[in-house]
């Protein structure tokens, strides 16, 4: 009896632990598009100071649109140089979050 308690106990913490982003997420399949463009401005908030943000002025950019005509397509031979910078042991290069 003790071992179903804890059980239904553990399912029951499981599942409220899944009740914001679940709710997140049907909030976001409403309306992709918002979703995207609100995730793409916490990027670009978050990163706008890193010397890679800096470059492409993502604390300017306001729309996806912005972020298209600012930023290149780029591939890794484009994104070595800024790799090298943190390899070396430079910070905030490609973003703010330590790597």
């Amino acid at each position: 009896m003790l071992e179903k308690t804890i059980h239904a106990a553990a399912h029951v913490a499981w599942l409220a632990s899944c009740w914001a982003p679940y709710h997140s997420l049907r909030r976001a399949q409403r309306n992709p598009a918002a979703a995207q463009a609100a995730l793409l401005d916490r990027l670009l908030r978050a990163n706008a100071s890193s010397a890679y943000g800096r470059k492409f002025g993502f604390g300017r950019l306001r729309t996806v649109r912005e972020f298209q005509r600012a930023v290149p397509i780029v591939g890794y031979d484009d994104l070595r140089p800024w790799i090298e910078r943190i390899k070396a042991g430079e910070e905030r290069v490609l973003t703010e979050s330590p790597c």
